[in-house]
C-alpha cells in the first residue's frame, strides 16, 4: 500500500512570492492529507518555499523562462501524473481556500465515479480581506453546459480533476492564451 496521498495540489506562480507564501501558509493549517506542486513559471527573482508546509510535502519546480500559465500547469501535471496521484486540486498563488475544500472535493469524487471534475463557488475579498461578493457557478451538469456556451462554467483555481481525465483528454492547450481553462472544460 502506497503512503502517497490521493490528492496533489497544483499551484503555478510567476513573480508573486508573497502570494505563494500566503497560500502555502493557509494550506499548512489543513490536516487533510495531500501533496503540493508549486511551478515557478520563470519568475525574475526565483520563488522560494519550504519542502513542507504543515503536514504537506511541497515540490518546487522551476521553469527556465516565463512561457505562460498553460506551460507551467502542464509541467506540474506531467510530474503529478507520473507520480500516480488520483486527483489534482488547482489553486493560484494568493488564494486562501476555505477550510476543508480539498477534503470535500476528494470525498465528492470518491463517491461519484461518474464525475471527472468538480469546482466551487468563491468568496471574493478586497486587499484587507473584507468580503465583497460571491462568484456563483452552476451546480448541475445541464446548467453547466448552458453556461459553458458563453463563459467558463467552473472557476479554474477552485477545481479538482481526476488524473485519469487528463490522460483521456490531454493537458492544457497553448492555442488559446488566457482561455486554457475554458478549452479544457470544453474537452472534458
Amino acid at each position: 500500500m502506497s503512503s502517497r496521498p490521493a490528492v496533489c495540489a497544483l499551484i503555478p506562480v510567476w513573480n508573486d512570492q508573497s502570494g505563494i507564501t500566503k497560500t502555502l501558509e493557509t494550506l499548512a493549517k489543513d490536516k487533510f492529507p495531500y501533496d503540493i506542486v508549486v511551478v515557478d513559471d520563470g519568475s525574475i527573482t526565483p520563488i522560494q518555499c519550504e519542502e513542507r508546509y504543515g503536514d504537506h510535502s511541497v515540490k518546487l519546480l522551476r521553469l527556465d523562462e516565463n512561457r505562460g500559465i498553460e506551460h507551467a500547469l502542464n509541467a506540474g501535471l506531467e510530474l503529478i501524473l507520473s507520480a500516480g496521484y488520483l486527483y489534482v486540486a488547482r489553486l493560484d498563488a494568493g488564494d486562501t481556500p476555505m477550510e476543508g475544500r480539498i477534503a470535500r472535493q476528494a470525498e465528492f469524487l470518491d463517491q461519484r465515479s461518474d464525475v471527472g471534475i468538480v469546482g466551487t463557488w468563491a468568496k471574493c475579498v478586497n486587499e484587507e480581506g473584507k468580503y465583497l461578493f460571491t462568484l456563483r457557478f452552476p451546480t448541475d451538469h445541464k446548467a453547466m453546459l448552458r453556461k459553458q456556451r458563453y463563459l467558463p462554467a467552473l472557476l479554474h483555481p477552485s477545481v479538482m480533476v481526476r488524473a485519469e481525465v487528463f490522460r483521456k483528454v490531454g493537458l492544457y492547450s497553448d492555442r488559446y492564451k488566457t482561455a486554457e481553462d475554458y478549452d479544457l472544460w470544453v474537452r472534458i
